[in-house]
């Protein structure tokens, strides 16, 4: 446990050494840190008690520490054992009460057995893998790995010649279950010296920063690079970036993913209820309040899959154009078109409360990120058309940084952030997961809603999936397969 005195900052640990003299009170810890009575300015209350034998002595130290932040306060008690030399002192329990009015109730966080009470921070994750799922997903990739790699050459050398949908389609299949192998590898290889536990578990921690000159929107996790020719977005060896399937089999069997549903829009509204700027935006109020059935329209309307219908809204957040989501989706447009109609008022919509934020102070650190894009040769309408995702990727982070710590306060622990999601494990002391889940989602929703966040949250497939075939590794060889 830390604690801060006039700047500075003592980690007390779990036990510690109370001595009482004729100058006062002092207090030493493991690490040799001591403190007197002035230094804990008053911080400290330890209970007197009467002279007595040695083995009937015992009191107890309080020690009340406020928090460094506006969210939480965090208490811990002490059972010492004191005679007149002084008392040792070790922790028995602490819990964390919050300022949230709903949730305003002490937490235990102190289980006999599992280590806990450490710090919040967002940057940091300890990321659990199974291992000897990893192994057996590695083994089995390197059964045809050659002949894979030779198809795969074959068909690029192919694809040069001529193209076809057919062939891209084989050459997408196959690159794809490459880069997870090289996944699988990277991951075998950075956690070959970690100690296994009884489950063939192993923890790591992994860093996350943000990769925008301005240091906001999303939290990126660090890790080995797996690059492969032509990847325009390169992978690391995490579970954030890691293939989905691949996530599945790894923690599936522990872990849970919580993500924000539709979150992008959810966070335009947010905005602009926060700025007053409702008036602006009726087409996206609508969209977040009754998106299943703009969706149905525009798979009636176009004869798409639900999927390819919400392609749409999300091209028109980052600027896109109607009839680009046509060509993706090789469509074209007829008649009176409603969909055209609806995807007309998003962007203008979107541009008019795009301006208003670009002026709000609110948002100046975009400043640093237009004079960077303007150094790469990018005109002013196209930065300004970059700068909105940005601006909703950097309340993103601010939104998943509440419910981080809302699941970290419930005690679930987070074992990697996925921009809008997390990925959990419940407590070991924990009865029930689902009960347990069901309310820490609440709570979590209850603290973003409070920050003026309308969100909704909800548990996505993952928990339980561990043992359902890679969806990369069949499709690929289903291309082996074929003539």
């Amino acid at each position: 446990m830390q604690v801060t005195v006039v700047g500075r900052s003592y980690d007390l640990g779990d036990a510690f050494v109370v001595s009482t003299g004729s100058e006062g009170v002092s207090i030493q810890t493991a690490e040799g840190s001591i403190f007197s009575t002035s230094d804990l300015m008053g911080l400290t209350e330890i209970v007197p008690y009467d002279e007595r034998d040695e083995a009937e002595a015992a009191e107890e130290l309080r020690l009340v520490h406020m928090a460094s932040d506006e969210y939480e306060a965090a208490i811990s008690i002490y059972h010492c054992v004191c005679t007149q030399h002084g008392c040792v002192c070790v922790r028995t329990a602490r819990a964390f009460t919050s300022r949230i009015p709903i949730t305003e109730r002490a937490r235990p966080v102190e289980i006999p057995g599992w280590v806990s009470g450490q710090p919040f921070d967002e940057y940091r994750c300890a990321e659990k893998l199974d291992r000897r799922r990893l192994l057996g997903v590695i083994q089995d990739l390197r059964t045809d790995e050659a002949e894979r790699n030779a198809r795969l050459n074959n068909l690029e050398a192919r694809l040069q010649r001529q193209t076809s949908p057919q062939l891209v389609e084989q050459v997408r299949k196959l690159k794809r279950c490459q880069v997870l192998g090289l996944l699988a590898e990277a991951l075998g290889e950075l956690t070959q010296e970690l100690v296994e536990d009884s489950q063939g578990h192993v923890v790591h921690e992994v860093m996350y920063e943000q990769n925008k000159p301005s240091f906001r929107g999303r939290l990126f996790a660090k890790g080995a690079t797996i690059r492969v020719t032509d990847d325009k977005y390169p992978r690391t060896a995490t579970l954030q970036s890691m293939h989905k399937e691949l996530r599945n089999a790894l923690v599936g069997s522990f872990a849970y993913d919580v993500d924000c549903e539709n979150s992008e829009y959810r966070l335009i509204c947010s905005l602009a209820s926060q700025l007053s700027l409702e008036h602006l935006v009726p087409t996206i109020m609508s969209y977040r309040d009754q998106r299943e059935s703009h969706l149905d329209m525009i798979c009636r309307q176009h004869l798409v899959s639900i999927e390819d219908a919400k392609r749409l809204p999300n091209i028109i957040l980052s600027s896109g154009m109607y009839k680009t989501w046509l060509r993706i989706v090789n469509r074209t447009s007829h008649g009176v078109d409603p969909v055209r109609r609806f995807a007309t008022n998003l962007a203008v919509e979107i541009r008019a409360l795009r301006h208003e934020l670009l002026k709000h102070p609110r948002f100046g650190w975009t400043a640093i990120d237009r004079e960077h894009l303007r150094s790469k040769g990018k005109s002013d309408g196209a930065i300004d058309a970059l700068l909105l995702p940005r601006i909703v990727q950097s309340c993103e982070n601010e939104v998943l940084g509440i419910i981080h710590r809302s699941f970290h306060r419930s005690l679930w622990i987070i074992r990697a952030k996925v921009f809008d999601g997390l990925i959990i494990e419940p407590h070991p002391a924990c009865i029930d997961a689902a009960l347990g889940l069901k309310q820490a989602l609440a709570d979590a929703t209850t603290a973003c809603a409070l920050q003026g966040w309308n969100v909704v949250l909800l548990e996505k497939p993952l928990h339980g999936l561990q043992d359902q075939p890679l969806k990369a590794i069949t499709e690929a060889r289903e291309v082996m397969r074929q003539p």
